[in-house]
Order: structure tokens, then C-alpha cells, then sequence
């Protein structure tokens, strides 16, 4: 289904040069994917205005595909239409509204135990890594229950900490609980949607189209 996508929707080669090169990308280790990624986005620079709407429609049609997005996607997409949007889009104005952490901690907390759920298949686990994160943060604040996390729930809240000052931003409590790029990768269960937009926490950029979960 994707590269039929791509063959009906993408330019001529595109399809072709897709699958040539799938056998490499399917062996490429995990924690490569996201450095590859960042490398091969400079050759973006070459498209028209056009041809980067079709390539964030093809991005988004073949995230899509199989009704199940993935963390490594969400985080995938987030990248690539954040660079895009730097190049072609007029910069939208962020207006900080907080410069101290505690007002914000409820949304850190929402990022902290989804990440800990992803990366940490047991729920001890989570609880465990939700703990070393939410130490950086000085603060005694617990995991969330499993139904209150979810690509949504972190959307809203990268939605909130985007709007914090570039000191509190510094993500020095983000690397405690961060999810392993294996983990990143798994797939969740089908959903309806999943909240797939475009922070600078993962990278900031316009809402989602889908925010219901």
C-alpha cells in the first residue's frame, strides 16, 4: 500500500528508488534511523514549494498506511515538516508564557510517563524511569495511569511546554526517561488516530490535523 502510494502520487523514480533501497534501511540499526534521517533532510533544500506538499502529503499517507503510528513516527514527522516549515513557511512567533517550571510540571509529567510506558515494557519499569526523570525535575510527582498517556496526551502537552522560556526548555531532565530507539519504533495498538503533528522538545511546528485518540 505505501509504495503504490508512491507510485501514483510521487514523482516517476520515486517508488523504484524506494524499494531498491528498503533492504538497507530494513537492517539499518535502530538507533541510526533518526541521525540518517536528520542527514538526508538537507537534500530537502532542493525541492520546489510544490514538491514539499507532495512529499509532507506522501509522509504523512505512509505514516498512515497500516492505522498504527508509531512513537519513532510521531517523532519522525515532528522533524521532518519542523525543517520544512523553517524553509518555506513564514516562522510562527512563539509568545513564552512561563518562565518557571512548577506551572508546567503537569504536561512534563504527561511526556515523562508516556515515554517511560514506551520505553519500558513492564509497568514497574515505567515507574522506575518515570522516577529518574522526574528526580532532574525535583519533584515528587507520580506516574500516570497508562489510559491517561498516548501520542495525543504528549501533543497537548509539548503544546504547553513549547510556550515555556528558552532556560526552562533546556531538556536536561529529558535523557533519565527517554525511550530507547527500539522502543521508539514499536507499534501501539490500532487506534482511530493517533495525535500525529508536527515542539522543539521532539520539534515545533503547526497542530495536528488528528487530536482525538
Amino acid at each position: 500500500a505505501q509504495l503504490q502510494r508512491l507510485t501514483l502520487k510521487a514523482e516517476a523514480d520515486v517508488a523504484a528508488r524506494t524499494r531498491a533501497l528498503a533492504p538497507e534501511l530494513a537492517s539499518l540499526p535502530a538507533a541510526a534511523r533518526l541521525p540518517l534521517t536528520d542527514m538526508a533532510l538537507t537534500a530537502l533544500r532542493a525541492l520546489s514549494r510544490a514538491q514539499v506538499e507532495t512529499f509532507r502529503d506522501n509522509l504523512r499517507a505512509l505514516i498512515e498506511a497500516d492505522a498504527s503510528i508509531s512513537l519513532f513516527e510521531y517523532m519522525l514527522e515532528r522533524m521532518v515538516v519542523s525543517r520544512l516549515a523553517s524553509q518555506y513557511d513564514r516562522p510562527r512567533r512563539v509568545i513564552v508564557q512561563y518562565y518557571d517550571l512548577k506551572p508546567l510540571l503537569p504536561a512534563a509529567t504527561t511526556l515523562l510517563s508516556t515515554l517511560a510506558y514506551y520505553g519500558q515494557p513492564e509497568e514497574d519499569q515505567a515507574a522506575r524511569a518515570f522516577q529518574s526523570g522526574a528526580a532532574r525535575l525535583n519533584t515528587t510527582r507520580r506516574l500516570l495511569p497508562r489510559e491517561s498517556c498516548g501520542l495525543a496526551a504528549v501533543d497537548q502537552a509539548l503544546t504547553i511546554l513549547n510556550t515555556a522560556s528558552p532556560a526552562i526548555k533546556k531538556p536536561s531532565w529529558m535523557p533519565a526517561s527517554r525511550a530507547s530507539p527500539r522502543m521508539a519504533a514499536r507499534r501501539r495498538p490500532k487506534a482511530n488516530s493517533c495525535a500525529l503533528s508536527p515542539i522543539r522538545w521532539i520539534a515545533p511546528s503547526r497542530p495536528s490535523r488528528r487530536m482525538h485518540e
